[in-house]
């Protein structure tokens, strides 16, 4: 009982000199997604299963390299049901070993510099790290880019921002 007791003055101590510091929670503030200090983008590609073709691809061209630099990127990662809605014939000349540049172009079009969240996307058109243009549209709230729909957005990392889409872009 005595215990009890001195747990709860202690956690009222600690309420009231957060109070007063200004620490207490405000529910009319919004909170941002949390960044985890040890994911950047690449280890959020890598890590999710539903990213692995890209992943994959990603890595087979070095591409993870230029990711886990600094930053900030904004990544329209295609899942791995986006890769399966190409033809065989345009996954089979991707993904061979010859078209490794072509490949590279093509994931390389994936990646915008800078972070851009969900709240940020309005219709407009981006910039790539290969300097081609992607279009962003926004109706009703759902996103699109270049056509594809975002499906999850929001993945943060310590270096940048990871969109997911439905559909492999192709420059």
């Amino acid at each position: 009982m005595f215990k009890m007791l001195i747990f709860f003055i202690c956690m009222s101590l600690w309420l009231c000199l957060g109070v007063l510091h200004g620490d207490s929670p405000d529910p009319n503030k919004q909170t941002l997604p949390q960044t985890s200090s040890l994911k950047n983008v690449v280890d959020l590609i890598s890590q999710d299963s539903s990213l692995s073709t890209f992943s994959n691809a990603l890595n087979s061209v070095n591409l993870f390299t230029v990711l886990m630099s600094n930053g900030p990127f904004t990544v329209f990662a295609p899942d791995n049901d986006a890769f399966e809605k190409l033809s065989s014939k345009e996954l089979q000349d991707l993904f061979k070993l010859e078209n490794r540049e072509k490949l590279a172009q093509v994931l390389a079009y994936h990646i915008v510099p800078g972070k851009i969240m969900q709240g940020d996307f309005k219709s407009m058109r981006l910039k790539t790290i290969t300097d081609k243009e992607l279009e962003i549209k926004v109706q009703g709230g759902n996103v699109q880019v270049n056509g594809a729909k975002v499906i999850k957005t929001n993945l943060v990392g310590t270096n940048g921002v990871v969109h997911v889409i439905d559909s492999v872009l192709l420059p």
